[in-house]
């Protein structure tokens, strides 16, 4: 015959008929004293409310970092364009500072005392005539270098290398842009109001062609895009140097040794301005 049970009026659990305590919650039978209700369950499964959270922390951590992105990364790209223009209009500097020595002290020995206005590439890789009179024999250990290799690799004129200089691949290895900006000279610059005349003339050696100016020279200096620079800059024998914004229209192409410009106010064809204040360019701080 089966043992009898009854149930525990506190916890709920079956026990024998005799127990006086109840195994389950301490229950005392004898007494009447309720015992300690059993503890609940563990939830032993997420279920979808701990999917539903998951899913919850996961959006907010996207729109934290949409946020953070849309402060910071404008101001990467201003500041990646602001270093970029900063060494664009320095490279200028370089280049006054070698048009003087070049003048000054005769680099090409010619006996002129001329500005060198043929490319940029030519005030790096050009080698002095020898006896003033024929052009100089291209040498590496020769070459004037008046301004760095990065600078002359930078030309974006489409010339080569001309008499006097040595090879492109033996001088800088290849032409380049430097930090997004191409440098080139200006071969017009404007005389009066819709005048023009050319930098370049010939100097004492007829050998070296036009590539020379007794008194004047200008550069200029563009990005290849918009995102590389949002300046144009230029300058002349005055030591000033003008910068103006890129218009939105602008387009460049660039290929090793030669930058396009399509939609700028600068270029091939446009002289060197009269007075650059009254077309739009405003002086470098």
């Amino acid at each position: 015959m089966g043992e009898t049970t009854k149930a525990c009026p506190t916890c709920g659990e079956t026990v024998q008929e005799a127990a006086a305590i109840c195994r389950f919650c301490q229950h005392d039978f004898r007494t009447g004293v309720r015992g300690m209700a059993p503890p609940p369950p563990k939830r032993t499964g997420g279920g979808a409310g701990a999917i539903l959270s998951v899913i919850a922390a996961v959006v907010v951590a996207l729109m934290i970092f949409a946020v953070i992105a849309a402060i910071v990364i404008p101001g990467i790209l201003m500041g990646g364009r602001a270093s970029t223009e900063r060494n664009a209009s320095a490279s200028l500097k370089t280049l006054i500072t070698a048009q003087a020595d070049f003048r000054s002290n005769d680099r090409d020995n010619d006996g002129a005392g001329n500005y060198w206005v043929r490319d940029v590439y030519g005030l790096f890789a050009l080698c002095p005539s020898e006896d003033g009179t024929t052009v100089g024999k291209p040498s590496v250990g020769n070459m004037i270098k008046l301004i760095e290799p990065s600078i002359a690799a930078a030309d974006g004129g489409g010339l080569g290398a001309g008499p006097g200089c040595v090879a492109v691949a033996d001088a800088v290895g290849s032409m380049s842009l430097k930090a997004s900006y191409a440098f080139m000279v200006f071969e017009l610059f404007e005389v009066s109001p819709g005048k023009a005349e050319r930098y370049a003339v010939e100097g004492n050696i007829p050998a070296m062609g036009k590539s020379y100016n007794p008194g004047k020279y200008g550069f200029m200096t563009a990005p290849e895009k918009l995102s590389g620079g949002r300046m144009f800059f230029i300058v002349n024998e005055d030591n000033t140097i003008w910068r103006m914004a890129v218009p939105s229209g602008y387009a460049g192409k660039y290929s090793p040794g030669r930058l396009t410009l399509s939609g700028a106010p600068i270029g091939p064809a446009a002289p060197f301005p009269l007075s650059p204040a009254g077309e739009g360019w405003a002086k470098l701080d």
